[in-house]
């Protein structure tokens, strides 16, 4: 990415601002500017097949900052703090509002983004891959048209006008941004980048009118059960109790999670406990009898049937290839 300041390209050496201390995130990549407008500071890290950045900005005097990228571009934005004034030459003139998010896509991107002088900007920005949103909005009734604007490869808002972040985008976002982070992410910081694109397609199937299957509150609740789920992981529970947790009817959990995750919830569970007791083996010495029972099997001997059966090798023969 090409970036220009007031149409100075010569750029001053990247150096970490004096007081930025603190926002440092380890495992994270910092690159920042110093000049008579401020102080841009933009910090990076890849979480499995997406990829953040943390875009601060410091103004002294007004500033514009000129962005030109040949790459595609599928990101969820959220402005943190600050009023984002931008112009791309692919789709005009928008704002994002402190508090406010919305999804961009776009083949390429040229354009500007314009702030005041002594202000002080956050965003968020969480890019993911467009084959992943493609999957995901398709398991929301009311987003499968917007999935297919993504095979037309034209540029396109998911809002028109962008939203207010509901509470619970705004305290994934702030909880993705206070992480750290390390070289080899761990399954948590997945499953918070993966539950924050949840958070919003919910908040989208929702403000799209058209015929859903599902109440608002019930994709809320069901969303819910996903994250009281992914919490528990090492415990089980049975259909009714985690449909009492989230206050909602026992059938309507089952056919709901298996609409909004494309998985049924106990398949789901599976699939998260052994991913785990996946990275465990690898990356510890953890006896497998206890690496079965974190993972909700008592029984070790059915533990490695279905391990096989999902990866195709034993924990014992996938351990020994580590060694090896």
């Amino acid at each position: 990415m090409i970036i220009t300041i007031n149409n100075e390209k010569n750029l001053p050496d990247e150096q970490v601002p004096p007081g930025y201390e603190n926002y440092h995130i380890p495992g994270a990549a910092i690159k920042s500017f110093t000049g008579p407008f401020g102080i841009l500071f933009v910090q990076e890290v890849v979480i499995g097949n997406a990829r953040l950045l943390y875009v601060m900005v410091h103004t002294k005097t007004g500033v514009s900052f000129e962005m030109i990228t040949g790459t595609v571009i599928s990101c969820l934005l959220i402005s943190l703090q600050g009023n984002w004034r931008f112009y791309t030459a692919q789709l005009g003139r928008q704002q994002l509002k402190e508090a406010h998010c919305n999804f961009l896509y776009t083949p390429g991107f040229e354009g500007s983004c314009v702030f005041d002088e002594n202000n002080d900007y956050a965003l968020l920005v969480v890019e993911y891959p467009t084959a992943s949103l493609y999957e995901k909005w398709q398991n929301y009734p009311s987003l499968e048209m917007i999935a297919k604007q993504l095979l037309k490869e034209k540029p396109f808002l998911l809002f028109a006008q962008s939203p207010l972040a509901g509470a619970s985008v705004m305290e994934l976002a702030v909880r993705v941004v206070q992480s750290s982070y390390f070289p080899s992410p761990r399954n948590f910081h997945i499953n918070q980048v993966d539950n924050l694109l949840s958070a919003v397609c919910v908040q989208a199937a929702n403000q799209y009118k058209q015929p859903q299957r599902f109440s608002t509150e019930e994709i809320e609740a069901i969303h819910a059960a996903k994250i009281f789920i992914d919490k528990n992981l090492h415990r089980h529970y049975t259909y009714s109790e985690i449909a009492q947790q989230v206050a909602l009817n026992r059938q309507k959990l089952r056919i709901g999670f298996k609409a909004l995750f494309g998985k049924g919830l106990y398949e789901y569970l599976l699939y998260e406990r052994l991913t785990i007791a996946k990275m465990q083996l690898e990356q510890s010495r953890k006896p497998v009898k206890q690496i079965a029972q974190y993972a909700g099997y008592h029984n070790t001997s059915n533990f490695c049937t279905a391990f096989r059966k999902m990866f195709g090798t034993t924990p014992n023969q996938l351990r020994q290839s580590v060694k090896q």
